[in-house]
């Protein structure tokens, strides 16, 4: 392995170590009753179906729409005030399911996040709990593999 494939290895772990570090931070310390935590309701919200179903903090709508690889988009409260979370499904290119995840300063510049081209044969719910580092074992393994394989960092 060169060191530019070694280097990116790295930055990508460490982006997931940072983002996953921060939402078990969220999880653990949010105080209850905020309205920041994912709700469970199956709604979908279109805009006069025209560009991606916004999810707003809605998870079971990203999941329908993320493991179709429908365009989406999800937003939630970070952990710094004015800070969001933010995953945008883009949908299928190419055979490849486009999506990216994000976390965002209040002022909009990017903390951390990767945009991903991952072969639809790939997604799967643990792609899904990958977002928010629920996935465990060989599953998070894979997951990190995959993110290495088809995901760019942003900078």
């Amino acid at each position: 392995m060169n060191k530019k494939g070694l280097a990116k290895i790295i930055i990508i772990v460490l982006v997931l170590i940072v983002i996953i570090a921060a939402i078990g931070y969220l999880v653990i310390f949010r105080k209850p009753n905020t309205g920041n935590a994912p709700t469970t309701s199956t709604t979908t919200i279109k805009v006069a179906n025209i560009g991606p179903v916004a999810c707003e903090n809605d998870a079971s709508c990203l999941s329908s729409n993320f493991l179709q690889c429908k365009p989406a988009e999800f937003k939630m409260d970070f952990t710094t005030p004015g800070s969001k979370y933010v995953i945008t499904v883009f949908g299928e290119e190419n055979g490849k399911c486009h999506y990216g995840f994000k976390v965002l300063n209040a002022d909009g510049t990017i903390i951390a996040g990767v945009d991903c081209n991952i072969p639809m044969s790939s997604i799967s719910e643990d792609t899904f709990k990958h977002f928010f580092g629920q996935d465990q074992g060989t599953a998070k393994e894979t997951q990190a593999q995959l993110e290495a394989t088809y995901c760019t960092a942003l900078h």
